[in-house]
């Protein structure tokens, strides 16, 4: 699950940040499961979002 996998990422690296773009609905579960597991969590606007992907060449 995407639990495990950030706490094992975070063990072997340390602490990690996830980056979520979505509010309310499923992102509130989302947010709760990752506060919960004690990863640190941020919002990142859409509009970032759609401006990084842009910016992104690719490879």
């Amino acid at each position: 699950m995407l639990i495990d996998h950030l706490r094992k990422a975070a063990a072997k690296h340390g602490e990690v940040t996830v980056g979520v773009d979505l509010m309310g609905g499923v992102a509130s579960l989302l947010t709760a499961m990752l506060l919960d597991a004690g990863i640190r969590l941020v919002h990142v606007p859409g509009l970032v979002v759609n401006r990084a992907h842009r910016a992104n060449k690719g490879g």
